[in-house]
């Protein structure tokens, strides 16, 4: 089943670690959104919980995801931004994040992408910079002996936004080199370099046919 959105792609490794989720809806609690995303929406009520301030037949308009956003921001000890545009929902949970006197820390990207432009400009701002997971326990005071077994992989992954984005859609589901070259607009010959470097981390493997799939379950 294909995820739609990195919100439930996030929810997911969330319940695939044994962590407990919590998810914030712009809709009612009886109007999922995206009804894509339903079966995972069952999951995380049972394992953690969804909240929504909205009566519970609600749409899920366009306006209602900004000002869930400042629930979002509540509710962590601190926020962490991977990726964001310099015009984007992102940008609004920071500035909600920034009111309630939260930590806030962001994953550095190169200056010419463009989901790196937020990120950019709040650590120019004083925002911790997340340049590894190590970094990560020590900006939010994080017990070291939790991490789990996918620290050491993943750890790459937060250093090379690239690397992350194609991670990222092989293990939503198994891509073609086209489909990836399309969904992250890497040049072919950076993309199949990326690939090899994932595939010796063992996280993903070629089955064939140009296709790569997610070898983390």
């Amino acid at each position: 089943m294909t995820l739609v959105g990195i919100d439930i792609l996030s929810h997911k490794v969330c319940l695939e670690n044994n962590g407990i989720p919590i998810c914030v809806l712009g809709s009612g609690l009886l109007n999922y959104y995206p009804k894509e995303n339903a079966k995972y929406f069952d999951v995380i009520s049972e394992k953690g919980c969804i909240i929504s301030e909205y009566d519970i037949y609600t749409k899920p308009d366009k306006y209602n995801f900004p000002a869930r956003n400042r629930i979002i921001s509540a509710l962590g000890d601190g926020l962490i931004v991977v990726e964001a545009k310099e015009r984007s929902g992102t940008m609004i949970t920071v500035r909600y994040a920034l009111e309630y006197g939260k930590d806030i820390a962001a994953v550095p990207g190169p200056i010419y992408w463009a989901n790196s432009k937020g990120c950019n400009d709040i650590i120019k701002d004083g925002a911790y910079i997340i340049s590894s997971i190590d970094t990560l326990y020590e900006i939010f005071k994080l017990n070291k002996s939790k991490k789990s077994t996918l620290d050491v992989k993943y750890e790459k992954l937060f250093n090379n936004p690239s690397k992350y984005k194609v991670f990222s859609l092989i293990k939503n589901k198994p891509s073609n080199i086209d489909e990836i070259v399309n969904f992250t607009g890497i040049e072919i010959v950076d993309l199949y370099k990326i690939l090899f470097e994932l595939e010796n981390l063992n996280i993903i493997e070629s089955v064939g046919g140009n296709v790569y799939q997610s070898k983390i379950s």
